[in-house]
């Protein structure tokens, strides 16, 4: 039997609603067929959880080397600074507005940026005030727990599906 992951329900479904049962004996007739999708769905499922467990093992690897390749940006990233503080620090003691060696020219570029001394003293013209509302799940919870009735919530219990 090909059976699909998504079918098993709808199969077992169908092979539960065609059960036929002996009036006289009580016996059920084709319980071989209802025991071959059992199989198949039980087969099914052992498979798909395998393959679950390997995608789950790729996925940590992959997570492993993306943490990897952030810490080696971040080294790199040091480096990049480090490197340029001490090339700015030598132009500023060399008195040197550019350098030009070959193929590389070094120079400052002016820019600039605001600094905020003091907010409180800031026009509330160039102010956006901004509220953000955090719903505190956790003693919610709790307070269900205890017996306390909240509005507008309920605690769903739901079946996790675990793969050992």
């Amino acid at each position: 039997m090909n059976l699909k992951i998504y079918n098993i329900p709808a199969v077992l479904r169908q092979a539960f609603e065609s059960i036929e049962v002996d009036p006289e004996t009580g016996e059920i007739l084709n319980a071989d067929a209802l025991e071959s999708v059992e199989m198949a769905a039980t087969e099914k499922i052992a498979h798909v959880a395998r393959y679950i467990r390997e995608m789950e093992s790729n996925l940590a690897g992959m997570k492993e080397a993306k943490a990897a390749m952030d810490r080696r940006i971040k080294s790199q990233q040091r480096q990049i600074d480090w490197f340029k503080a001490n090339a700015k620090a030598g132009m500023i003691a060399l008195q040197a507005e550019s350098i030009e060696d070959g193929d590389i020219v070094v120079k400052f570029h002016k820019s600039s940026s605001l600094i905020i001394d003091d907010d409180s003293i800031i026009p509330s013209d160039f102010v956006t005030i901004i509220t953000d509302k955090k719903i505190d799940k956790r003693e919610i919870t709790k307070a269900i727990k205890a017996g306390t009735d909240v509005p507008g919530v309920h605690i769903e219990v739901r079946q996790n599906l675990v793969i050992e």
